[in-house]
């Protein structure tokens, strides 16, 4: 785990699965696919991935437009504020044989000087898998110290 501002990120980057394994992988854990919202945030991730010595092919972000075509949006619900798409991203449909495949995830690409993809969130046909690392990121909640104790709405109360 590596922390960065008011958050915790976890990078899971020795396996490598497809959009949705590693977004419920976040999800279970109490966590969200990678969002980011600032350079200094995208330098951050950037940073540790160098760090790790990761050297695949890329990160899954939680960024996708999965429901509405060409509007991107976070997994978590937090507003898009910042983008660092490659040139020429976010791209069209992959049209492979006479079937196409929708790019509506994207991938943070570390040897592209960690500029945005947008990939096929399980890859293209069977024969073709989009598998890839992700990090989860989580918020980092105050601990309780004996000195609080939590009022009836769930919200820390100084008690002494």
């Amino acid at each position: 785990m590596k922390t960065f501002e008011n958050h915790c990120y976890e990078f899971i980057i020795h396996r490598r699965e497809n959009w949705e394994h590693a977004r419920e992988d976040c999800k279970i854990k109490g966590g969200n696919l990678l969002s980011i919202h600032s350079i200094q945030e995208q330098n951050f991730i950037m940073s540790s991935l160098s760090s790790l010595n990761f050297l695949g092919k890329g990160v899954w972000l939680g960024l996708n437009d999965k429901v509405t075509e060409k509007t991107f949006v976070w997994d978590s619900g937090e507003p898009v504020d910042f983008e660092y798409w490659a040139k020429e991203e976010p791209g069209n449909i992959v049209n492979i044989l006479p079937v196409h495949h929708e790019e509506d995830c994207v991938l943070l690409k570390p040897n592209d000087s960690g500029h945005w993809y947008d990939y096929p969130c399980d890859g293209i046909l069977l024969v073709l898998p989009e598998h890839d690392a992700w990090v989860c990121k989580y918020d980092m909640s105050p601990v309780p110290t004996p000195n609080t104790m939590v009022n009836g709405t769930g919200t820390p109360k100084l008690i002494g």
